[in-house]
């Protein structure tokens, strides 16, 4: 093989990395019309890996170099160009051969020499060992030097390949070969003489591994050769190898406690038996071999407690009762041969698992000598019968070891190993370590509950058996097949109890019941875990199920038994009264019972039929005998008898009739079902006794509805009664107002339209349960004489003669059920009254609007009638209207039974009112006012029309005075059926309802027209009239000023006005004008107008600009001229004030100058930082409304020519100026912006420049800083603890008398600029006694700086003293830089 190619690669890889990217680059660029010098692209860091850290024996290490840079695609099948690896070991330095997977991967594989050559020192296949020259030790006429292989070292050392290394990897390493690598054409190979190898070959056909002396102990280095890194330059990415055993350790899947029978999941972990980390490994345990031995630890069994030989066999040919199979643990044959299978759990992972059933140690299969004799005489530990009976005890102990080493005779090379494996010869051994588990053993008696103590065909019910001894694998669900249940002592079945889940060691099944055509049993399915038993209604309720479990292991019994808990059938009817005209009624029956299966809705045949005789079938053999079946026929499940019986109430005789229906429960699990009853046949029906013919269910009739629960026993009975209850009318107000229209403008003819509801409650109306039905009402209509009228309508006759003649006694109306199955009823009527006592109402009905206008009498004479509704009721005790035959006629029709209800028509009295008597412009007038007449519909808001009229006076004006204007205002009803009407209104010129016209100091007076008041009479004068009223007086108020910016301000500013005159709202900013402004020192005079405005408040602003006075002013130029010391007076006249009088306002603004103040935000600052500069200056807010500017200057030493900083203003009118200034490093070039140079140690000036100070003068104002930490002196160069220590700087914990000793500490400064310092040390004795003192001085300490100085002392007398440490600026001053630090210490 050809190692030689080491400087091509390096050439590859840099040309890879660097050229080549470089000229696509520069191609790229080039093409884009860019020139460009050229450049290198760094190369990657490649990294090594290895498949474990620590191998032994019979491992194969993988090696992985990953670089992209070698990812070489275009010199495949060329050359191999891969990494320079190398491996280091005792023996010397030696290269790895790689070959590349895919992309800069590449992948080596080494063992232990020593095996490989001996597994290939068979006959004739040594020469495929390619050894090195030095090792001729097995036949030196194989072995060969090759070049970069095994160059130098002893031993061992070289390549196994063809069919002996595809033999020791396929089968102890590389089961599956080694990965899909590339085929490279000079991969040549030179043997021995007798080696004849191939010449060109495929790494992955003929497949390669290194072979190496390895040293038990030592670590291997194994190094990747990186020719160009990230950087450009050479690197060495290096990995290590333990050559060590490690120590296998034994789990049973985490569990410690197993039964006597249990299947053990053993697992182990042991990194040794990791051969190929390429997939996953396997290995084998095998009886009589691999040290295994099975032991009894400890036991409370006295048999096997005194057993001499306490060691135990496995034998495969066991079969025990309730244990699991005897194939489970065993794998060839039913002797003592066995063995147990492990492999690995996932590639490399060291973990090894038993996989197969077969696989897995079977405690059932155990032997044990208690013959009382060493050698003769072995016994199951589980033995055979109807019970497990065990000779384990629980708390005993059970211990299997055994070793993992493989079972081969090679060694491995290992001289220091004291364990030999057995049969080896040689002074080498194996390095074995065997490995052991001790388990509990766990027999304890089985528990059993049950999710409920009853039983019902609604649900059911679940067992639970908890018994630790049938958890025989905790690798899968168990089973228990040896319990046994039992309906009323009858024959046991069995049932068979699965584990909940893995390794619960809970066992469950449930038990059901099912209604049946009789008790037949219980049987059990294994699919669901479901014992069902059918039992018969008649029997369910004396039924018992027992379960009963024996213990297998304790012989322990478990029982419980189920009672069997039924519920009595409610059975319930829509109607308990029906009227003669009914069509149906609804029968529902609700049994939990007839429940039997909650996860669907199921099916109930009810059959009531008239046949008489038994409940079974009948002497022709039909099989629709009465009852409620369970299922769609009329089977043996019969849950309920049923029947329906006919009475007639005159003489009382029985008819049994027919109605059947196949009915769903109404949802899954109700035990609800429904049927519905059609009347019409049992009207006709007659059953099979004869009789005097049909009933036909009139009034006085009875229905008896029969339903006996054959579970229970129990019967119901309902009876329905024909004719029912007598119905109730009822209206929807308490009487019928008359409403006239009253309002001046025209209105729709309903305006004046009442209407009222009236109400019937009957239920034997409500005659089909699954539909609205319906109920003729009579409606009869009175006037004031109590006189019938409203005969026809329209064109057709006169009304009012026709009305007059009382011919029409009533008219039929038609009431509509209000919902299904509600027995209530409505009908909606409405009366269009008119405007004077000689119009002719109509009455309209709204369930039938061709009834409209049925013409009444005239308004007048309808004062005091009524309006009527009659029910014609056959169970009422009155009888209703007898109508007239005809005009003129007063003979009519036979009475007839029924109920009536009347409304009063009358006419009520309006109020009206607000919440003021007197108010403002702007004020809110809640009016209310009552008028019942105008409650039109009590099931909405109705309207209510008003009267506003308004005069210019603040008094009630007389009937001569001009009203200012007439206003219509409709008022809306508080809420349905209240009578009261009600509206806010806003006295605001201009807004609805009001025009221009309303003005302060005026009276409203509010009017309500009652056309029709409470005494209002059919005879006389008909409708009386009157009007409600309210007043109300606006007043006036006087003007107020108010000025921005309060009692003073500069002679450069500008001033706003705030004028609030409420009288004047509405009034437009445009039109509003100051009467004067004035300067008491210019006399210069301004009228400004408003040059804004709230009209809603009446609130308008003015704005001013002040100027310094510079000569004679010019009245109204927009500027109003002031001195320094000027009074400013500000005039308004208000042509109304509260009295309503002509009164001039006035407010007055005093001019002046103050000097401004300069502040900064710190007294310290450090350099980098910002400092905040705030000015305070009245002068300077020369404009109120609007945020304003000025400058200061900074400056420092360091730059002394200052820069100009700008502040603004925080807020409109705030007299405060603010802004920031940039200290920046003197390194930082000139400043620019709002920045200024600063050092520590310069202080920061700000100048500001008051063009007005007092009395109008210019000042200057300044604020400085200091550049620099705000250290106090104590925080500038603080000690550290001190400590003492000999000439050596070694600690000194307990010096004696005679010793020198120093005592130092360290100093930092802390603070920002260079100190010069002092460091004293001072010695007490234990008297507080000044034994020494020392100090050094001109210490130098640049900014962050430390030093430990330190003071010599010579102690000549042994004691306890106190060394006190003091940091000065000198000796001179004394300035205390640092706390006082001091440590005690003992002299011997």
């Amino acid at each position: 093989m050809n190692y030689n190619l080491n400087s091509e690669w390096l050439f590859s890889k840099q040309f890879k990395a660097a050229t080549l990217t470089f000229l696509l680059a520069a191609s790229m660029l080039l093409f884009a019309g860019v020139s460009m010098a050229p450049q290198a692209v760094a190369a990657n860091t490649g990294t090594l890996t290895l498949s474990q850290g620590q191998m032994f024996g019979n491992m194969t290490v993988q090696i992985t170099v990953n670089d992209p840079d070698l990812d070489v695609a275009g010199v495949k099948d060329t050359y191999n160009i891969g990494p320079t690896i190398t491996w280091t070991n005792t023996s010397g330095v030696y290269y790895i051969n790689s070959t590349q997977a895919l992309g800069g991967s590449w992948y080596a594989y080494a063992t232990d020499a020593l095996y490989v050559a001996q597994t290939c020192s068979i006959s004739n296949v040594m020469y495929r060992a390619n050894l090195t020259a030095s090792d001729k030790s097995n036949n030196a006429s194989h072995a060969r030097y090759h070049a970069g292989h095994a160059a130098a070292g002893s031993g061992a050392n070289g390549l196994t390949q063809g069919s002996c290394a595809r033999s020791h990897i396929e089968n102890f390493h590389l089961d599956q070969g080694v990965p899909s690598t590339r085929t490279y054409a000079n991969h040549t190979y030179g043997g021995g003489t007798a080696t004849g190898l191939s010449a060109d070959h495929s790494i992955a056909n003929d497949p390669v591994i290194h072979m190496f002396n390895i040293t038990r102990g030592h670590t291997i280095t194994i190094t990747y050769k990186d020719a160009s890194d990230d950087t450009g330059t050479s690197k060495d990415v290096s990995a290590t190898l333990l050559y060590k055993e490690t120590k296998p350790t034994v789990d049973n899947n985490g569990k410690t406690e197993v039964t006597p029978q249990e299947l053990l999941n053993l697992r182990i972990t042991h990194q040794d038996r990791n051969n190929d980390p390429t997939k996953k490994d396997h290995f084998a345990i095998v009886n009589n071999s691999n040290s295994l031995e099975l032991t009894i630890s400890s036991s409370s069994n006295i048999t096997l407690a005194n057993l001499a030989n306490k060691t135990l066999s496995y034998q495969c040919a066991v079969e025990l009762v309730g244990a699991p199979s005897a194939t489970a643990g065993c794998q060839t044959d039913d002797t003592e041969n066995w063995q147990m299978n492990f492999t690995e759990t996932g590639i490399n992972t060291g973990i090894f698992e038993l996989s197969a059933s077969s696989d897995k140690f079977n405690m059932s299969n155990l032997l044990v000598n208690d013959s009382g004799t060493a050698t003769s005489g072995r016994n199951k530990m589980v033995r055979d019968g109807s019970t497990l009976k065990s000779l384990w005890s629980n708390g005993d102990k059970f211990k299997i070891s055994f070793t993992t080493y493989p079972d081969t005779g090679n060694e491995y090379n290992a001289t220091s190993c004291t364990t030999a494996y057995p049969g080896t010869g040689g002074t080498r051994g194996h390095c074995t370590n065997s490995t052991s588990i001790t388990l509990t053993v766990v027999e304890s008696s089985a528990d059993m509950s049950t999710s409920a103590t009853t039983l019902s065909f609604a649900s059911d019910v679940t067992f639970t058996l908890d018994d630790f001894d049938q958890n025989s694998d905790a690798t899968q669900k168990d089973t228990i097949a040896t319990v046994y249940a039992e309906i009323n002592d009858s024959s046991p079945t069995t049932v068979t109890a699965k584990e909940s889940g893995v390794n619960t060691s809970s066992f469950e099944f449930t038990v059901r019941a099912t209604i049946g055509t009789y008790t037949s049993g219980c049987s059990f399915s294994t699919t669901n875990s479901r014992l069902t038993c059918t039992i018969d209604p008649t029997q369910a309720k004396n039924t018992v199920i027992d379960v009963t479990y024996t213990d297998q292991h304790t012989a322990a019994v478990r029982s419980h038994s189920l009672t069997f808990v039924t519920t009595p059938a409610t059975v319930t009817t829509s109607v308990t009264s029906i009227d003669e005209s009914a069509t149906s009624f609804k029968i529902t029956y609700e049994d939990p019972d007839s429940n039997d299966a909650s996860a669907t809705a199921e099916q109930l045949l009810f059959n009531a039929t008239n046949k008489v005789g038994a409940e079974g079938l009948d002497a022709a053999g039909d099989s629709d005998n009465a009852g409620i079946f369970h299922g769609t026929t009329t089977n043996r499940k019969k849950v309920a008898n049923f029947t329906i019986t006919k009475i007639n109430g005159t003489n009382g005789y029985h008819d049994l009739t027919n109605a059947s229906g196949l009915k769903t429960e109404t949802d899954k699990n109700t035990g609800i079902w429904e049927l519905t009853v059609t009347l019409a046949s049992l009207r006709t029906s007659l059953d099979v006794r004869g009789g005097t013919g049909p009933l036909g269910l009139t009034a006085g009739d009875k229905l008896v509805v029969s339903v006996k629960d054959r579970f229970d026993a129990t019967t119901t009975n309902i009876t329905i009664t024909i004719g029912g209850t007598v119905g109730e009318l009822s209206w929807d107000r308490t009487d019928f107002p008359i409403t006239v229209d009253h309002s001046t403008s025209p209105v729709a003819r309903n305006q004046s339209r009442v209407n009222a509801t009236i109400t019937l409650t009957d239920a034997d109306k409500n005659t089909n349960a699954n539909a609205k039905d319906n109920a003729t009402l009579r409606l009869r209509i009175l006037n004031g004489s109590g006189k019938i009228v409203g005969m026809c309508g329209g064109a057709q006759c006169d009304a009012a003669a026709e009305a007059a003649l009382g011919y029409l006694s009533w008219y039929n109306v038609t009431a509509q059920e209000t919902g299904i199955d509600t027995g209530v009823f409505t009908l909606k009527v409405g009366i269009d009254w008119g405007n004077s006592n000689t119009d002719i109402p109509a009455i309209l009905n709204y369930s039938k609007p061709t009834q409209y206008k049925y013409a009444l009498d005239r308004m007048q004479d309808m004062i005091g009638g009524q309006i009527c509704a009659e029910w014609q009721d056959g169970a009422a005790t009155q009888n209703i209207t007898v109508a007239n035959s005809a005009p003129g006629v007063t003979t009519g029709n036979s009475a007839k039974k029924g109920v009536s209800s009347c409304l009063d028509i009358t006419a009520h009295d309006a109020t009206i009112s607000a919440n003021i008597t007197s108010g403002n412009l702007g004020d809110v007038l809640e009016i209310t006012a009552t008028e019942p007449d105008y409650n039109r519909d009590v099931a909405v808001k109705d309207k209510l029309y008003m009267l506003i009229i308004g005069t210019n006076k603040q008094t009630a004006p007389s009937e001569t005075d001009t009203a200012q204007y007439n206003l219509t205002v409709a008022l809306t009803e508080t809420g349905v059926n209240t009578g009261e009407f009600a509206k806010n209104v806003t006295l605001e010129p201009g807004k609805s309802p009001f025009d221009s016209n309303l003005a302060a100091n005026s009276y409203i007076r509010l009017r309500i027209r009652d056309n029709a008041t409470s005494n209002s009479f059919y005879s006389g004068a008909g409708l009386a009239r009157a009007s409600a009223t309210h007043a109300i007086t606006v007043a006036s108020n006087t003007a107020t000023l108010e000025l921005t910016p309060g009692d003073s301000t500069g002679p450069d500013s500008k001033v706003y006005i705030k004028l609030t005159d409420p009288d004047k709202m509405t009034t437009a900013a445009s039109s509003m004008t100051m009467t004067k402004i004035v300067s008491n020192g210019t006399d210069d005079v301004e009228k400004p107008t408003a040059s804004n405005g709230t009209t809603a408040t009446g609130t308008y602003w003015f704005a001013v600009t002040l100027a310094r006075s510079t000569g004679t002013p010019t009245d109204e130029d927009g500027t109003l001229h002031v001195n320094g010391t000027d009074i400013v007076y500000f005039y308004y006249s208000d042509t109304k004030n509260d009295d309503g009088v002509l009164e001039v306002v006035s407010a007055t603004l005093n001019i002046n100058t103050e000097a401004g103040t300069v502040s900064l935000d710190s007294n310290n600052y450090l350099v980098a930082e910002f400092a905040t500069i705030t000015v305070t200056d009245l002068d300077a807010n020369t404009s109120p409304d609007t945020k304003q500017s000025i400058t200061v200057k900074a400056s420092t030493e360091s730059w002394e020519v200052g820069t100009t900083i700008t502040l603004q203003e925080t807020g409109a009118d705030t007299d405060v100026f603010t802004g920031q200034v940039e200290l920046i490093a003197t390194t930082k070039g000139v400043p620019s912006g709002a920045q200024v140079s600063a050092s520590v140690g310069d202080t920061l000036t700000i100048k500001y420049t008051d063009s007005l100070c007092d009395d109008s003068k210019k000042c200057y104002k300044y604020a400085t800083a200091k550049i620099g930490q705000a250290l106090s002196t104590t925080e500038q160069v603080p000690a550290g603890d001190p400590e003492i220590v000999d000439t050596s700087g070694n600690l000194l914990v307990s010096p004696n008398v005679g010793d020198i000793l120093i005592v130092q500490a360290t100093i930092t400064n802390d603070d920002d600029v260079a100190h010069t310092v002092t460091f004293l040390v001072q010695i007490k004795n234990a008297a507080g006694e000044v034994v020494n003192l020392g100090w050094v001085r001109d210490i130098e300490l640049a900014a962050d700086e430390s030093q430990t100085p330190g003071m010599s002392w010579l102690p000549d007398s042994a004691g306890t003293y106190t060394a006190e440490v003091y940091v000065w600026d000198s000796l001179t001053s004394a300035v205390a830089l640092s706390p006082v630090k001091s440590t005690s210490f003992t002299v011997g």
